[in-house]
């Protein structure tokens, strides 16, 4: 019992785990440009999202854990032996302003030599708005966690973000999930 309370209450691993998902689904223009070596396909997730404020409901000390788990769980199980997916992290600063770090983040990744397949991230407006555009001169997608007013703040049209993976789920979505999850383990109502 104690370890179906513990998988319950493990926080957003699903939603870390649908992210994944989302990449070998809505994304094929991420394979093509993958690091291959000996036959292995490499993919590189690389994210910048914010770590420095607690308040900030996109905070990387939050999502780190469902993140180390969604990525176990695509390497070991949804995916074949020879793709994986490695990632790589930036801190995007503790707050969300103007002056933020994804263009930065992204310049220093290429002077790392990674070649990023998708990016994860960042949370705030302005840094998705910012990293989005050098990500469509790569042609490469990101999944927004949440990027939740990225159009009203930043006068970008939706459809003029294509690349932009924004996953939301409603509380209808989250409450089916919950519903399902109970039955599934055979959860009763006690009085």
């Amino acid at each position: 019992m104690l370890q179906r309370v513990a998988r319950l209450s493990a926080g957003p691993a699903w939603f870390a785990r649908l992210q994944i998902l989302t990449i070998a689904t809505l994304c094929p223009q991420v394979f093509g440009k993958e690091t291959k070596v000996n036959n292995n396909t490499t993919l590189n997730m690389c994210s910048v999202i914010e770590r420095g404020n607690i308040n900030l409901v996109y905070n990387y000390r939050r999502a780190a854990a469902a993140i180390d788990m969604a990525l176990e769980f695509a390497n070991e199980i949804l995916l074949p032996p020879e793709i994986q997916i490695a990632f790589h992290y930036k801190d995007g600063g503790d707050i969300c302003a103007a002056d933020n770090k994804a263009i930065g983040s992204a310049i220093e990744w290429v002077k790392e030599g990674v070649n990023c397949n998708i990016y994860l991230g960042p949370g705030c407006d302005r840094s998705v708005a910012d990293l989005y555009r050098f990500a469509a001169h790569q042609e490469v997608p990101i999944i927004g966690c949440p990027a939740a007013n990225v159009v009203g703040n930043t006068q970008l049209l939706r459809k003029n973000l294509p690349l932009l993976i924004r996953p939301a789920y409603t509380f209808t979505d989250v409450s089916r999930l919950i519903i399902r999850f109970l039955d599934m383990f055979n959860y009763t109502h006690t009085q």
